[in-house]
């Protein structure tokens, strides 16, 4: 990767749009979208997480819009570690479909236990 620059290494981490609206003191909406952020910050890759049940599948027509990225990685478990076991059938689908999804990411999955000092996995079905 001789013409690789420190941007290919930036990542973005996206939810649907309006995931955060009316959190954290936000008092105006979103209306960027994953893709959009990523291209108007001009870093190539995204992380998808989905929240709050978005975006819904099917997720092809809304994967059209991370064509342009050079990385996508999407999230087989939901935001808080929610997931209804067809997030990874649903992943392998889109990696089929486009050349770029280059993986997946476990968000919210695993959680630290301070009586025990170790990292837990902890299902949480949906």
């Amino acid at each position: 990767m001789d013409s690789e620059v420190i941007r290919d290494r930036f990542w973005i981490w996206g939810h649907d749009v309006g995931s955060h609206d009316n959190q954290f003191g936000l008092e105006k909406t979103s209306r960027m979208t994953p893709a959009e952020g990523a291209l108007y910050l001009n870093v190539p890759n995204l992380i998808l997480v989905r929240y709050n049940n978005l975006p819904v599948p099917p997720f092809e027509q809304y994967a059209l819009a991370f064509r342009p990225l050079k990385q996508v990685v999407w999230s087989i478990v939901g935001a808080g570690g929610a997931t209804d076991n067809r997030e990874l059938e649903d992943a392998c689908k889109l990696a089929n479909r486009f050349p770029n999804f280059s993986g997946v990411v476990m968000d919210d999955f695993f959680r630290y236990d301070s009586a025990s000092g170790r990292v837990r996995f902890i299902p949480q079905m949906n």
